[in-house]
């Protein structure tokens, strides 16, 4: 046997009312599909042209290079309206162990990556000296 709750006459004219204006919100917040298609298209050529630019012009960028990675409401399937607005992470291969660097995230959507002098020492005996003084140029006086 199974339980139904009746509605009254008055909340079916309630509910009769609302479907189109429930209607009408869920169409004004859907993605437009088009228009999300070319804003992702135009990202990805105009990442792709950055990244094979600065991979020509710097040398150490080309090396550590790793891949982009998309994350935030877009390709989490939560954005709505449009899609206007991306989260690109850059992945870096840098040269560092575990235990050589130190993360702080003391700032909201910022992330600071601390190395010590011994890590330092360390790359310029076992790398190729060039890229260790390339990489130490990207970092300010205190390893970071």
């Amino acid at each position: 046997m199974s339980l139904l709750l009746p509605f009254d006459h008055a909340e079916r004219n309630l509910n009769a009312k609302l479907k189109p204006q429930l209607h009408s919100i869920h169409a004004s917040l859907k993605l437009n599909n088009e228009v999300t298609a070319t804003n992702v298209d135009i990202l990805k050529t105009l990442l792709d042209d950055i990244r094979n630019q600065m991979k020509q012009k710097d040398p150490l960028f080309h090396r550590l290079f790793n891949r982009l990675e998309y994350t935030g409401s877009y390709y989490d399937g939560l954005r709505t309206k449009k899609a206007d607005e991306f989260d690109i992470n850059l992945v870096l291969n840098l040269p560092f162990k575990k235990d050589e660097f130190t993360v702080s995230d003391g700032c909201p959507g910022y992330v600071g990556y601390g190395v010590g002098p011994a890590a330092v020492d360390r790359l310029k005996r076992e790398e190729d000296a060039k890229w260790v003084g390339l990489l130490q140029r990207w970092m300010d006086g205190e390893g970071r």
